[in-house]
């Protein structure tokens, strides 16, 4: 199946709210489960959630978001109760050099979490990701479009949904673990 850019300048949350339509049998993950185990699989980078603040209509209705990052990665989780829902790892592009191992490891960290499967898989998952969205986003610039960025996903076993939307802004791993 051929994958195109996205053309739109909603484009992260157009793939969110796509992904989130994920097959009814996914994988039951407690939230704070995650998050735990999230940090374990992140070894060094560790993150430090807390609770954010949501206001406004577009906060999805009894969801949960959990913030953290420090300055150049941002991470994101999103529950519904006690169910996690969400994983976004954000950074601005280009990912400075010292930057892009954590970043890379951060994502590596909710694929070995959700998907399961060792450390060598989830980074080639997230490197192929990466690649793809990178090949999506050059096609993109030099056709010109309105709305320049690279998207592609990956819909894996047991209802969850991987996707990487890159940008020349920024670069944005969607982790979507369908209830």
């Amino acid at each position: 199946m051929a994958h195109r850019p996205l053309h739109l300048p909603i484009a992260a949350a157009a793939l969110a709210a796509a992904l989130a339509a994920g097959p009814a049998q996914a994988r039951s993950i407690g939230c704070n489960q995650f998050m735990d185990a999230y940090n374990a699989a992140a070894g060094e980078h560790r993150q430090s959630f807390s609770r954010a603040l949501t206001v406004g209509r577009s906060a999805e209705a009894g969801h949960d978001y959990f913030d953290a990052g420090a300055g150049d990665v941002d991470v994101t989780v999103v529950c519904r109760g006690d169910h996690f829902v969400r994983l976004e790892v954000r950074a601005a592009t280009p990912v400075p050099a010292r930057v892009e191992s954590r970043f890379a490891r951060l994502q590596q960290a909710g694929v070995q979490v959700v998907v399961g499967g060792d450390r060598n898989r989830a980074a080639g998952v997230v490197r192929a990701l990466t690649r793809e969205a990178d090949e999506y986003l050059r096609g993109s610039q030099q056709r010109g479009d309105v709305y320049v960025a690279g998207k592609t996903e990956r819909h894996m076993a047991g209802g969850v949904d991987l996707g990487m939307i890159a940008t020349e802004t920024d670069r944005t791993f969607i982790i979507v673990n369908g209830l």
